[in-house]
C-alpha cells in the first residue's frame, strides 16, 4: 500500500511518518463513527469504465461501511469530472514525482483532477513559499513542507505506482535522469562517451 503520491526519492519529499494512519479496518471504523457517521453512508463515484482500479476502492471503503456506488463513464470522463457534480471521482493520472507540480496539478481550485474546486489556503500558501524560495535548503525544505502537508491531506487513494521498463545499449547512449523518471525524455539522453 502506497503512503504518498510523491516518491521518496524525489526532490523534497520525504517518508511519510507524521499525521499519516498505517492501513487499518478498525481505526478506520472510529474515524467515522467519531464523524458522525457509525452506520456509514452511501457514496456515488464517478469512474471510467477502462479501468478497474475503482473496484478495489470500493472494496476498502465497504469494509469501512461505505456504500459504494460505481457510476460508469468513458467518453465523457473529463466533462463529469469537471461538472462539480461529484464528490469523489477515480481519475486515472500520473504524478512526476516532483512536489510543486504534482500538489499544483491535483490539489487547487484550477485543476481538473479537483472536481469539487476546493482550495487549501495552507497548500496556496506552501505552493507560493516553494516557487519563491531562492537558495537550495530553503527550496528543499518548503518542497519537503508542501509534500509532508499534502499527503497528509488524505485527498487522494494511491492504489498502485506503475513503472515501465525500458532498455538500451551503455555503449551507445547515456542516460542522466533523476530516479523518479519512469521513462528518460529525450533530453536526459546523449551520446555514451
Amino acid at each position: 500500500v502506497m503512503t504518498s503520491f510523491c516518491p521518496v526519492a524525489a526532490f523534497g519529499c520525504v517518508e511519510p511518518t507524521d499525521g499519516m494512519v498505517p492501513y487499518d479496518v478498525e481505526h478506520a471504523k472510529e474515524l467515522l463513527a467519531d464523524a458522525g457517521y457509525a452506520d456509514g453512508f452511501t457514496l456515488n463515484i464517478l469512474v471510467n469504465a477502462q479501468f478497474g482500479v475503482a473496484q478495489a476502492i470500493g472494496d476498502y471503503l465497504r469494509k469501512v461501511g461505505v456504500d459504494v456506488e460505481m457510476s460508469s463513464h468513458s467518453t465523457d470522463i473529463i466533462q463529469q469530472t469537471q461538472s462539480g457534480d461529484w464528490a469523489v471521482a477515480h481519475i486515472l493520472t500520473g504524478v512526476t514525482g516532483q512536489p510543486y507540480s504534482d500538489v499544483k496539478g491535483t490539489m487547487t481550485d484550477v485543476s481538473i483532477f479537483n472536481p469539487q474546486k476546493h482550495s487549501d489556503p495552507k497548500i496556496n500558501g506552501l505552493l507560493s513559499a516553494a516557487a519563491e524560495a531562492t537558495d537550495d535548503a530553503a527550496r528543499t525544505m518548503a518542497f519537503s513542507d508542501l509534500a509532508t502537508y499534502a499527503q497528509q491531506q488524505a485527498w487522494f487513494i494511491a492504489p498502485a505506482l506503475l513503472k515501465t521498463g525500458y532498455a538500451y545499449n551503455s555503449d551507445k547512449i547515456a542516460i542522466d535522469a533523476p530516479p523518479t523518471v519512469v521513462a528518460p525524455d529525450l533530453w536526459y539522453m546523449s551520446p555514451a562517451s
